[in-house]
């Protein structure tokens, strides 16, 4: 009894081991990432799927942010295919930050007298 005591403890140790050097390895490709944003975004989406990006939430929110910061500066994203520039919105969205596709329209308003009563057009409210 006391046998399986001890190599449970030696399976741990060596389970163990393993798993904070592929831990290490994941986080080293995550802060080493350099390429294209398809590249990043993958390995992002992959590690959130498995269900491990609370392990590295760290240093996803560096890469995002960065990449956040790149997309206000430039609009970067307009040379990237339909599949990059959804899994970068869709990311970033989930994250909490607030990503727009473009430059957003000006409100159309429409100049009132006092003899004009106020009422809502649903035409203008939803452009």
């Amino acid at each position: 009894m006391w046998d399986w005591g001890v190599r449970h403890f030696e399976l741990w140790g060596a389970y163990s081991k393993e798993r904070d050097t592929l831990k290490n390895e994941v986080r080293r490709m995550l802060v080493c990432a350099e390429g294209e944003w398809t590249e990043k975004l993958i390995l992002v989406n992959t590690i959130e799927w498995l269900g491990v990006g609370y392990h590295f939430s760290e240093e996803i929110e560096d890469m995002l942010a960065e990449m956040q910061n790149a997309h206000e500066t430039s609009e970067s994203y307009k040379k990237y295919d339909l599949f990059t520039t959804a899994l970068f919105f869709g990311i970033l969205r989930q994250h909490g930050y607030k990503v727009t596709s473009g430059k957003p329209k000006p409100c159309r308003a429409r100049k009132l007298d006092s003899s004009t009563r106020i009422s809502f057009d649903s035409a203008i409210i939803l452009e």
